[in-house]
């Protein structure tokens, strides 16, 4: 599983605008972006704020509709 890059740049972000915003390295975004590694907990609600979607799209799940 791997964090959407489309979604940062759609939302008009950069890497480093994104490390900026977290305090981490463009490496660390760039592993999350290709599957190599995964955003703690913690960066998840402020990645979806950031990108003004849900955790779920974030990595490209919907959620479950009962």
């Amino acid at each position: 599983m791997r964090l959407r890059r489309d979604l940062r740049e759609s939302a008009g972000l950069k890497q480093g605008d994104v490390c900026q915003k977290l305090n981490v390295t463009q490496g660390l975004i760039s592993q999350w972006e290709t599957g190599k590694g995964f955003p703690r907990v913690e960066f998840l609600y402020t990645l979806a704020d950031l990108y003004n979607c849900t955790i779920d799209e974030l990595f490209d799940r919907n959620p479950r509709v009962s």
